[in-house]
């Protein structure tokens, strides 16, 4: 209550004029008048005019203010600007949170946010984010997809795939223009179309077209050396036997050719055991080609073992075929080197060739002329008396097949050697030749 102005009577403030307030008067402590206002009002800074907060607080916001139903103040904006994080202050859009866009934002006048992408990127399907082309739909490849720093996308295919025309979907070959094949066109798995035809045409050079077949080995297209086998579309030239080469050049096969193969024999004094006997005589060499055999004289010069030994029967193995690798060969010489050293000393230890003389040297060294016979009795050198010993013969392939000497065969033959005192030599070896008990050494051959 307050004083009325008499100084006499208590009265309500608010009953005279309101307490002076625009709205509603409520009594207060100490007498006095306090004023409130509506809840969609504010109370001004006399304490007793309501006004619209917008009144008092305007200066707050940086371009319009408006009044809420529940006497707050709110922050607006013109149409081309939205309000920033402050809720008072209003920026262009892409200055708050890049307008959304994760590259580039761009605005309208009226407000509108573009996002846009580098050149490399795309945009993606909320308008807002830019990705990679390939993450969009697989950049539309059917299979695999890169891009390059252009954006421009890329499709691949599988190897046994291609590409179609539209750049986009793979395809096997043989789908597009049949592979450009003028009959059949078969789907290979490195992606290329092999064109194939009816039984009747055969294939041109361009690979694709069907025709008719020509005869090529017409026309004569191998060495004179070889044949010409005609094929449906082509043809092939193989060097006749005794000649080696591409079949468009055959040169004749020799002895000293780098693939020919040689296999020494000798002949031995049979041991107990497996070990090789004392060294006999040496026969002459055999050399191998791929059709050819060859001997090798001493003094180095070659002939055919048909022309050196044509009474020789021997069981060959068949001839090697072409480009057969040299260690399949080696069995072929060891086969064969077997037999023609086993029938080589046949041969030899024959009692007319036994009595060949050869060049050797005597107990002085001298250069004389023995029989094969005392050579052997020389190389043995010991007392053989009869029955004497079996020879045996060995052979010894080439050393691009091994070094090991090897058993050939052991002969019927026996050797027979003598021994006896000359005056001023000492004991001297002969040749029995007859392997007789009792020897004349007045008619002894030795040579």
């Amino acid at each position: 209550m307050a004083l009325s102005p008499d100084n006499r009577t208590c009265v309500n403030p608010c009953k005279t004029n309101n307490g002076g307030c625009s709205h509603t008067c409520q009594g207060g402590n100490k007498g006095k008048a306090v004023c409130t206002c509506p809840y969609n009002l504010a109370l001004s800074g006399d304490g007793k005019t309501c006004v619209t907060p917008c009144s008092l607080y305007n200066e707050s916001c940086s371009h319009m203010c408006q009044n809420s139903d529940k006497g707050m103040t709110v922050c607006a904006c013109p149409s081309e600007l939205v309000l920033s994080g402050d809720s008072k202050t209003c920026v262009t859009p892409c200055k708050l949170n890049n307008g959304g866009c994760s590259h580039q934002c761009s605005e309208s006048r009226n407000g509108t946010v573009a996002c846009g992408c580098p050149r490399n990127l795309t945009m993606g399907k909320d308008n807002q984010s830019c990705v990679t082309p390939c993450i969009l739909n697989n950049g539309h490849c059917s299979h695999s997809c890169t891009s390059d720093n252009t954006g421009t996308v890329i499709c691949k295919c599988p190897m046994n795939l291609v590409l179609a025309q539209n750049s986009k979907t793979c395809v096997s070959p043989c789908t597009l223009d049949h592979g450009g094949c003028s009959h059949y066109c078969l789907n290979t798995a490195e992606g290329k179309p092999r064109c194939t035809c009816p039984s009747n045409l055969v294939l041109g050079k361009d690979d694709k077209t069907c025709g008719a077949d020509i005869n090529e080995c017409q026309k004569t297209p191998c060495s004179p050396n070889a044949t010409c086998t005609d094929t449906m579309g082509s043809f092939y030239c193989s060097c006749r036997a005794g000649f080696h080469g591409n079949g468009f050049t055959c040169t004749e096969e020799k002895p000293t050719d780098i693939r020919s193969l040689s296999c020494g024999c000798r002949l031995r004094l049979e041991v107990d055991g497996y070990k090789p006997g004392p060294l006999l005589y040496e026969l002459p060499t055999l050399v191998y080609g791929k059709v050819n055999t060859w001997i090798k004289g001493s003094d180095g010069s070659y002939s055919k073992l048909a022309d050196k030994y044509p009474q020789l029967k021997r069981k060959r193995v068949s001839v090697h075929t072409r480009s057969v690798p040299i260690i399949h060969e080696c069995f072929g010489v060891y086969q064969k080197c077997s037999v023609d050293c086993k029938m080589l000393a046949r041969l030899a230890i024959a009692e007319n060739t036994l009595l060949t003389t050869v060049s050797s040297t005597d107990y002085f060294g001298n250069l004389v002329k023995k029989t094969v016979g005392q050579v052997m009795c020389d190389h043995a050198n010991s007392l053989l008396p009869p029955p004497g010993k079996r020879v045996t013969a060995y052979y010894y392939p080439d050393t691009r097949c091994g070094t090991q000497e090897l058993n050939a065969h052991v002969l019927t033959y026996r050797l027979c050697c003598g021994r006896f005192s000359l005056n001023g030599i000492g004991q001297v070896t002969f040749w029995n030749q007859r392997c007789d008990q009792r020897i004349d050494v007045d008619k002894l051959i030795v040579g």
